[in-house]
C-alpha cells in the first residue's frame, strides 16, 4: 500500500471515529491508567482512532484489574510505552464521559519485535486433521477482504479479478450464487522455494490456471457467470502457532471431559462458530423492533409448543439454559414437527477478529462481533437477508399455526367472554436474569453493523 493510499485510509477512519461511539467488544491501546479508568486509542471497529476512558470493572473472583495491568513481571501487564494493548467485552457509554465495560483482558500486553496484529479481520476458522494420531491437528485461518471484493460477469473478468486478489493477498476467496445457495471456494497463489525463499508464481499466469482448470465445465462456468455475478475477495492464510493448536485441542478435550465449556483466551474455535439456531431464536424474542414484530405472547406460546414435543434431553437443556442452551439438532427437530424447514449451515461461519502474530503465525485472537455464514457480499445479499429473517418468521408460524386452526374450527365466542392474555404474567421464556441478557447482546454485538449490512 503507497503511503497517499495509507495516508487517506487514515483520513477516513478518523473522520468515521469522530462520528462513531465505540460499543460492544473492542481493542483499546492503553496510554495510561489511572486509579479507576484507563485512557487509550481504540483500535477497532467504526469508532478506531478515537481516543477514550474506560472503568476497569472490578469482577471478583479470578477476575483482573489495575493493580495487575501495571505490576511489571505480571502476566497480565501491559507495558504502556510500548502500546500494550487491552481486548475489552462489552463497552458502553457510561457517566461523565467515561465508559463501562464488562470484562477487560490483556491482549498485546508487551508488544515484542516479532509481533503483528491484523484488526478488523473476517476470518474464519478451520482445523485440519492430522495423519498421525500422535501429532496434533493443524489449525488455519482464512482472511478476507471484503472492502477489496469485485463482482465478475465474464469468464475474462473472473480471470483478471483472480489475478488482483493473486497479487493484492496471494488469494481468492469466489462466492457464487446456484438454485439460490450461496457457494465459496478458495484459490491460493502457487509459488517454490528458492534458496530458502518462498517466491510466489506469476499472478496473471496462476488466475490462467485457474480457468483453464475447468476444461469441459467452462461452457457452465460461464453461462453461471451470465445469470449471477460472483464476488472475487482477495484471501490470505494464516497458520495458527502448534503450541497455542495443541493447548487449544487439550482445553477442548480437558472440557468435553467434565462436560463443560472450555475456557479458552487464545483462539477460541466457539467464536468462529456460526449462531448456534437456539440463540438466533432469543434475538428474535428480544427483538423490539416494531416493524414486522412478533406476537407480544409469542415467548409463551413458542416455549409451550416447545416443552409439548421436544425429548426429555432437550426439555432438560432448556430448563437449565434457555433457548440458548439447547442444540441445533433439537431445534430443528422442532421446528421440523411444525413442518418448517430451518436452513442448515455450515458449522464454521465468518468472525470478525483481531489476531495477534508471532513471526507470521497466529497465536491470539479476540472477535468483534458473532459469527455469520456470509461476509457482506453482493452476492450474499439474500442470503444474509434470510438469515436474519427466517427464524423470526419460523417462530411466527409456531405460534400463528395452532391459533389459526382452533379459530377455524370452533365456533366464535362472544367478544364479551373471550379472555385477554395478562400482559403482566407473562414470563421471560429463555431469559431469566439481566447478565443472561447481556450475554446475548455481547455475542451480537456488531453483526448488522460489520459485514450483515445490506
Amino acid at each position: 500500500m503507497s503511503k497517499l493510499t495509507a495516508a487517506f485510509n487514515q483520513s477516513r477512519r478518523n473522520l468515521s471515529a469522530r462520528a462513531a461511539k465505540p460499543a460492544g467488544n473492542i481493542i483499546l491501546k492503553a496510554k495510561e491508567f489511572t486509579d479507576t479508568t484507563v485512557k487509550g486509542e481504540v483500535m477497532t471497529g467504526p469508532a478506531a482512532g478515537s481516543e477514550i476512558e474506560i472503568k476497569v470493572p472490578n469482577n471478583g473472583g479470578k477476575s483482573v484489574g489495575i493493580k495487575e495491568f501495571t505490576k511489571k513481571g505480571h502476566k497480565s501487564f501491559v507495558n504502556v510505552e510500548a502500546g500494550g494493548s487491552l481486548r475489552i467485552e462489552k463497552v458502553r457509554e457510561g457517566k461523565d464521559g467515561v465508559y463501562d465495560a464488562r470484562w477487560m483482558r490483556t491482549f498485546q500486553g508487551n508488544p515484542e519485535a516479532d509481533h503483528d496484529v491484523i484488526y478488523d479481520a473476517m476470518a474464519q476458522l478451520r482445523t485440519i486433521k492430522s495423519n498421525n494420531p500422535d501429532n496434533a491437528d493443524r489449525m488455519v485461518m482464512h482472511l478476507v477482504y471484503p472492502e477489496m471484493a469485485k463482482e465478475a460477469t465474464s469468464l475474462e473478468q473472473l480471470r483478471e479479478e483472480i489475478a488482483e486478489a493473486f497479487e493484492a493477498k496471494n488469494g481468492a476467496y469466489i462466492f457464487f450464487k446456484e438454485d439460490g445457495n450461496v457457494g465459496s471456494i478458495s484459490y491460493g497463489r502457487g509459488g517454490e522455494k528458492i534458496d530458502d525463499e518462498w517466491v510466489y508464481r506469476d499472478a496473471a499466469e496462476e488466475a490462467q490456471l485457474v480457468i483453464d482448470s475447468f476444461g469441459d465445465n467452462l461452457p457452465l462456468l460461464e453461462k453461471a457467470l451470465q445469470e449471477h455475478a460472483f464476488s472475487v475477495v482477495p484471501s490470505s492464510r494464516i497458520t495458527v502457532g502448534s503450541y497455542t493448536a495443541e493447548m487449544i485441542a487439550d482445553a477442548v478435550e480437558e472440557a468435553r471431559e467434565n462436560g463443560e465449556d472450555p475456557r479458552i483466551s487464545t483462539i477460541d474455535p466457539q467464536k468462529f462458530k456460526v449462531i448456534p439456531t437456539g440463540v438466533r431464536v432469543q434475538y428474535a424474542l428480544n427483538d423490539r423492533n416494531e416493524e414486522n414484530a412478533l406476537p407480544k405472547d409469542a415467548a409463551d406460546r413458542l416455549k409451550d409448543r416447545f416443552l409439548e414435543t421436544a425429548d426429555e434431553g432437550a426439555k432438560e437443556a432448556f430448563h437449565k439454559g434457555g433457548w440458548r442452551a439447547v442444540s441445533n439438532d433439537d431445534m430443528r427437530r422442532f421446528f421440523d414437527a411444525a413442518g418448517i424447514t430451518v436452513t442448515e449451515y455450515p458449522e464454521n461461519g465468518w468472525s470478525r477478529q483481531s489476531i495477534l502474530l508471532k513471526n507470521g503465525l497466529a497465536i491470539k485472537s479476540f472477535g468483534q462481533d458473532a459469527a455469520v455464514p456470509y461476509p457482506n457480499l453482493p452476492v450474499c445479499k439474500d442470503a444474509i437477508a434470510e438469515f436474519r429473517t427466517e427464524i423470526k418468521e419460523a417462530i411466527r408460524t409456531v405460534v400463528d399455526g395452532p391459533v389459526k386452526a382452533a379459530e377455524a374450527e370452533a365456533p366464535k365466542a362472544d367478544a364479551a367472554e373471550t379472555p385477554k392474555a395478562d400482559v403482566a404474567d407473562q414470563a421471560v421464556d429463555a431469559v431469566s436474569t439481566e447478565a443472561d441478557i447481556d450475554d446475548l447482546d455481547a455475542l451480537l454485538d456488531g453483526v448488522q453493523d460489520a459485514d450483515m449490512g445490506a
